[in-house]
């Protein structure tokens, strides 16, 4: 990883960290909505997750291998819960991709913070030059680094998504 690179994921990683609070909460209130509690089996979520934190995984991977345990035979009760016309199964995905929303916002955020700092700087400054680097090398990397971001974050919530079906079943 070079230094650009290590300097834009710390300030991705910062923004980030200002909006995981809204989605553990939002997933544990579709936790709730689905009431999976009722589901009292051990967790094909972890399942989910091995499969996410598998170094050759992709979204798509991570969504198909979602609808492959809903189409197999004698599959979790759990992907089979209902709330509003949807499965809980669909839902984690929609969640997924979601996920989006929340990379959209991190983004903005770390492309305003970095014309901020840029703008409050002299002209001829060293440190603006280096930010101005850095500002170059976040427009040209981004959509791979919106896709690794988006990865990670599917791998975090489905970890939360796991610990908070387990923590709710067991209650």
């Amino acid at each position: 990883m070079t230094t650009l690179e290590s300097q834009l994921m710390l300030r991705i990683n910062q923004s980030v960290k200002g909006q995981l609070d809204e989605i553990i909460q939002g997933m544990q209130k579709m936790v709730a909505n689905f009431s999976v509690k009722t589901v009292d089996e051990r967790s094909p979520l972890r399942n989910v997750l091995n499969t996410a934190i598998d170094p050759m995984s992709t979204l798509e991977v991570i969504k198909n291998y979602i609808r492959y345990q809903t189409g197999r035979k004698n599959h979790s009760k759990i992907w089979d819960k209902k709330y509003s016309q949807q499965y809980f199964a669909d839902a984690v995905i929609q969640e997924i991709e979601n996920l989006a929303t929340y990379i959209d916002k991190v983004f903005t955020n770390t492309q305003q913070e970095l014309e901020q700092e840029i703008n409050a700087l002299e002209p001829d400054s060293g440190r603006r030059t280096q930010l101005e680097e850095l500002k170059t090398y976040f427009q040209k990397h981004q959509l791979r680094l919106r896709q690794e971001l988006h990865l990670n974050l599917t791998q975090l919530y489905l970890g939360y998504l796991s610990r908070e079906h387990t923590a709710t079943r067991g209650k």
